[in-house]
C-alpha cells in the first residue's frame, strides 16, 4: 500500500543511501590526500562537503518521518558521532592543504582518532539500517496478516452469499414448479374430461388467472 511504501520502504532507501554516500567520502578523503595540486585537493573537499550536506539532508527527512522512539534515538546518537568525526576531517582536510600527507595517513589509520571516529559513524549508520529492517519485517508481517483476515473475511461473505442463493433458488423454484405441477395435473384431468378439476392457486400471476 501507499502507506508502507512512505513509511518503509523510502526511508530503508534513504538509510542506504547514507551509508553509500559516508563510505563514498571516505574513499574521497584518502583521494585528497593524495591529490597533488590544490585545485585537486579542493575538488575533493568540495566533494566530501557534498555529500555531507546530502547525509544531512536525508537525516533530517528521516527525523521528520518520526518511524518510532527507538530510530530516533539512534539518529540522535548519529548526530553525536557525526559531529566527531567532522571534527576529526576536519584536521585532516587542513594537512592535506598544507601538504602535510604523512600527517593526514597517520590520522585516519584504523587505531587512529578518524578512523576510530570513522568506524564508530559507519557503525551508527548500520545499527539504523538495521532497525529500519527490522521495522519493515514488522510492518509486512502486520500487512500480511491484515491481508489474510480480509482474504478470510472475503471468503466468509462469499460461502454466506452462496448459501443464501441457494436458499433463494430453492424457494423460487418451489414458487414456480409446484403451481406448474397442479397445472399439468388440470390439463391432464380435464384432458380425460373432469372438467370439474380447479387449481387452488393464490398467485396474481398467469398461473393464478388460469386456476
Amino acid at each position: 500500500s501507499r502507506d508502507s511504501y512512505e513509511n518503509v520502504t523510502v526511508p530503508l532507501s534513504q538509510v542506504g543511501e547514507i551509508s553509500t554516500l559516508f563510505n563514498r567520502m571516505r574513499v574521497d578523503m584518502r583521494n585528497m590526500i593524495i591529490a597533488q595540486t590544490p585545485e585537486e585537493i579542493q575538488l575533493h573537499i568540495d566533494k566530501i562537503a557534498d555529500k555531507e550536506n546530502q547525509i544531512d539532508a536525508l537525516i533530517n527527512e528521516l527525523e521528520a518521518d518520526k518511524i518510532n522512539a527507538k530510530i530516533l534515538k539512534e539518529i540522535d546518537a548519529y548526530h553525536d558521532y557525526s559531529e566527531v568525526f567532522n571534527k576529526e576531517l576536519d584536521k585532516v582536510i587542513a594537512l592535506a592543504q598544507e601538504n602535510r600527507d604523512a600527517e593526514a595517513v597517520a590520522l585516519i589509520a584504523e587505531d587512529a582518532d578518524v578512523g576510530i571516529a570513522s568506524r564508530d559513524e559507519q557503525n551508527q549508520i548500520e545499527k539504523i539500517v538495521q532497525l529500519y529492517t527490522s521495522h519493515a519485517k514488522e510492518t509486512a508481517d502486520a500487512n500480511t496478516a491484515h491481508a489474510r483476515e480480509i482474504i478470510t473475511t472475503m471468503i466468509i461473505v462469499i460461502v454466506i452469499v452462496f448459501a443464501l442463493s441457494l436458499i433463494i433458488g430453492f424457494l423460487i423454484s418451489s414458487m414456480i414448479t409446484k403451481p406448474l405441477g397442479k397445472t399439468v395435473h388440470m390439463i391432464d384431468e380435464m384432458s380425460k374430461g373432469h372438467f370439474g378439476v380447479r387449481l387452488n392457486l393464490d398467485t396474481n400471476d398467469e398461473t393464478g388467472q388460469m386456476a
